[in-house]
């Protein structure tokens, strides 16, 4: 957070980070983390060095809302990884799903899996929902919403169980 106690464009706290804090009067003692702190610590945990970008990334998209898409391959491996999110509209707090088909061309995935990256949830991706042929791979009844998710194969994520499941 930035406290602008003295400047007469704006005058109090303003709430731009990764943590809410009470601000300069209680030494900007943590209040809570906000749930960006978490989305950005599931995004940089995929996204580093590892990994590179595709430009011209070739995946062609069904859906009732444009999408952004964007391809990434691990450096190692070649293993993709597809992000996609709706671009329709300004991001909101609303989780509100559309679904998408996504046809990639030369894509490889054995175990593919769908990551939400403000959660940091991993759910396989049915094999009903997958279908591969002529050198493509498509995925249909793709969940997709106005923050980045994207699909790769398992063997590309280090996941760790929640406790009790």
């Amino acid at each position: 957070d930035l406290d602008y106690r003295t400047t007469s464009f704006h005058n109090g706290l303003g709430r731009y980070g990764l943590l809410k804090t009470a601000g300069a009067v209680e030494n900007f003692k943590v209040l809570k983390v906000k749930t960006a702190y978490y989305a950005v610590q599931n995004v940089v945990s995929v996204f580093n060095d590892a990994l590179e970008w595709v430009p011209d990334y070739p995946c062609e998209v069904t859906c009732a809302k444009p999408l952004a898409v964007f391809g990434h391959r691990d450096v190692k491996s070649g293993q993709q990884v597809c992000v996609f999110w709706d671009k329709s509209g300004v991001p909101s707090n609303h989780n509100d799903t559309v679904s998408a088909t996504l046809t990639i061309t030369g894509g490889t995935f054995e175990e593919p899996v769908w990551v939400d990256t403000i959660s940091g949830g991993v759910y396989a991706v049915p094999q009903e929902k997958v279908a591969r042929g002529e050198g493509k791979v498509t995925f249909k009844d793709v969940p997709a919403y106005d923050a980045p998710a994207f699909i790769t194969d398992r063997k590309l994520l280090s996941v760790q169980p929640i406790l009790g499941e």
